[in-house]
């Protein structure tokens, strides 16, 4: 969902090929079936550039998409900033940021990028629809060698580059297979009109020495075809071409951007935590996405408030994600009520307020000032539990569980001199359940009757005492409670 797998984000190595999809090739290449009209757009600084021309920049771009889009052919949570940066990092010699945004633009109207803005972070999620096959599937690829990220190659011209990624495209594995086109079609390719122009950039591709005393293509010369018309005959040197390795990562994936890609690290965290990860898978990560536009650049105290309040949803009845993360939002609509809302959880005074008013009770902080809040509240809390709560228990029969587990153990424990002792301790309830539960698995793995108590008088020392239990009239209001105190 979120583009942070471990395997996948590491720097590509130099040495690294790029695996290119073949059906993208082709629909790159197909910008140029229209050159002859030369249309023109606006490039994003405002000057006109060809449409149907493919320049470095182009290639340049399509093959860091290449690199960076996932195995599916979509990228999320990224912005154009972070490709360009991943064309920095791929190439020796990257074009300028002017060059790489006309030809992202031009991609986007060519429908070689298909852009939508995340709902919820104002990112960008970018799609290839010629990347993948219709049936879904990444069909036919070719591995181009990482020379071509290399000055030496990046340094040749458009019509010398273009040919080259032609011929790999064409070559594919066949490494001694040899490859012909007519002048006239490979004239269109490269445009270059005049033979001889057509023929320096074949000559140049089989002599020029690219990387270790090696030219692209290992034949390359000019045949006559059945009509007595001039005709290339080439092949790509195959002691350049890397060979498909399964299992190898071919991709480095680009990163979410750097303050969401934190933030949604540190929710995730959370929510696995409190055991509410089933939000991270719903709708695809949607949750995550809307928790994390929730609560970006909101404070620590305000992350753990709405984290709180999930766990709380989903004790209490299971509560569907998109419900509570929508009752949540209400709640943090206003950043300043956010943060009092924060310390009224902190503090714990927020139970005195019942589910049903809780949105009323948010939309009734704004009448409060942030500094002196949290001793308003502490101070409120004392009396509250005083005069508007109940014990977290009455009685030894409170600390009473009833399961076939403990009803075996107090035949062999003094249970009630325990649960005296718990309640003269006013030790919380369920916890001292929890260790009565603990107590009849080790019996039943047969631990004695003295190591148990004796175990039993030590961890009741660790339990946690009860909070009283709020009990206020059906007609209280905390917020006004609050103001009362503070007059």
């Amino acid at each position: 969902m979120l583009n942070e797998h471990k395997s996948i984000i590491q720097p590509l190595q130099t040495n690294t090929p790029i695996k290119f999809s073949y059906r993208f090739l082709q629909a790159l290449f197909a910008i140029e079936e229209g050159f002859e009209a030369r249309q023109t757009f606006r490039s994003p600084s405002g000057r006109a550039r060809l449409m149907h021309h493919l320049t470095k920049a182009d290639l340049q771009l399509a093959m860091t998409l290449q690199v960076g889009i996932q195995t599916v052919g979509i990228s999320t949570y990224i912005n154009r900033h972070i490709i360009y940066l991943k064309l920095k990092e791929l190439f020796e010699v990257p074009v300028n940021k002017d060059q790489f945004y006309a030809s992202y633009h031009k991609f986007v109207l060519h429908k070689l990028i298909l852009e939508t803005k995340e709902k919820y972070m104002g990112t960008l999620s970018i799609s290839l629809p010629s990347y993948l096959e219709p049936d879904g599937q990444l069909g036919r690829f070719i591995l181009l060698p990482s020379l071509v990220t290399r000055k030496a190659f990046t340094s040749l011209s458009i019509a010398v580059q273009k040919l080259y990624i032609y011929g790999c495209g064409q070559q594919g594995d066949e490494r001694r297979k040899l490859l012909q086109l007519n002048f006239s079609k490979l004239g269109q390719l490269i445009h270059r009109e005049d033979n001889s122009h057509i023929r320096k950039v074949l000559e140049q591709l089989g002599s020029t020495m690219v990387i270790d005393g090696q030219a692209l293509f290992s034949i390359a010369r000019v045949e006559r075809n059945l009509f007595g018309e001039p005709k290339a005959v080439f092949q790509v040197n195959a002691a350049l071409m890397p060979r498909h390795i399964t299992g190898m990562h071919y991709r480095s994936i680009f990163p979410a951007k750097k303050s969401y890609r934190r933030l949604i690290a540190q929710i995730k965290g959370y929510l696995v935590a409190i055991g509410c990860e089933s939000i991270l898978d719903w709708q695809n990560g949607q949750g995550l996405l809307q928790l994390a536009a929730m609560l970006k650049d909101k404070s620590q105290s305000v992350l753990r408030y709405v984290m709180a309040r999930i766990k709380e949803s989903f004790d209490m009845d299971g509560e569907h994600p998109e419900k509570a993360i929508d009752r949540i939002r209400l709640e943090m609509r206003d950043k300043g009520a956010a943060a009092l809302l924060a310390i009224t959880k902190e503090t714990g005074i927020i139970r005195f307020v019942k589910e049903r008013k809780r949105e009323d009770f948010v939309l009734k902080l704004n009448g409060f000032m942030k500094p002196g809040f949290r001793k308003l509240c502490r101070r409120a809390l004392l009396t509250l539990e005083q005069q508007h709560a109940l014990p977290g228990a009455f009685n030894t029969l409170d600390y009473k569980l009833s399961t076939l587990a403990a009803e075996e153990l107090e035949l062999n424990v003094d249970l009630h001199t325990f649960r005296t002792m718990a309640l003269a301790k006013r030790i919380d309830p369920t916890a001292f359940k929890d260790m009565i539960m603990d107590a009849g698995y080790r019996m039943r793995e047969g631990e004695s009757s003295e190591s148990l108590m004796q175990w039993m008088a030590w961890e009741m020392d660790k339990l946690p005492t009860w909070k009283p239990i709020p009990d206020p009239p059906q007609d209280f209001c905390l917020a006004t409670y609050l103001k009362t105190m503070q007059a």
